[in-house]
């Protein structure tokens, strides 16, 4: 369970998350929540909220792996204009080289409202793409931790001008090195 602030108002959140073995291979993790989310500015945007996310990951080699990634997501809001519904489905493959791990992800999905806003002329609808490369250096851990660096490209086409965008994203932080 979590409660999460805003700036614009409040989300609540309960979740839960399953994983299983299959086999000596592989995972299962299993992934469902669901929230209410109270916008203080946007009576309209207030509403119940509904996530699933099913994903495998497989050991190729013992430095090789891959993860298959489907999800949905229910934003049901008060007003139509603001309700969604998306899917996205990604695949992320790791190499281990040396004390190094590479990363290499990509994601597509796509997102429909279930009525068009008031100032635009059709319904919300947005094509996701994600694509992001990274590295964990456990060469460089300290304490238990590794640095990990990670650039990502993403891009929304959106029938709503404001939710079309384009976006290159750099991030630098520490992972529990393994």
């Amino acid at each position: 369970s979590a409660l999460v602030t805003l700036a614009d108002g409040t989300t609540a959140r309960l979740s839960a998350t399953l994983i299983r073995p299959i086999g000596s291979r592989m995972q299962l993790q299993l992934t469902g929540s669901t929230g209410f989310a109270n916008y203080r500015l946007n009576d309209l945007q207030d509403g119940k909220t509904l996530f699933g996310r099913v994903r495998v990951e497989r050991a190729l080699s013992e430095t090789t792996g891959v993860a298959v990634t489907l999800s949905a997501f229910r934003n049901g809001a008060r007003d139509p204009a603001y309700a969604t519904r998306e899917w996205r489905t990604g695949l992320l493959v790791w190499r281990d080289l040396g004390r190094t791990t590479l990363t290499v992800e990509g994601e597509l999905g796509r997102l429909r409202s279930d009525a068009r806003l008031a100032l635009f002329p059709e319904k919300r609808s947005d094509r996701y793409s994600r694509l992001s490369f990274g590295a964990t250096f456990r060469r460089l851990a300290f304490g238990g931790f590794a640095p990990v660096t990670r650039i990502t490209f993403e891009r929304n086409r959106s029938s709503v001008e404001f939710y079309d965008l384009r976006r290159t994203r750099t991030e630098f932080g520490v992972v529990r090195a393994f």
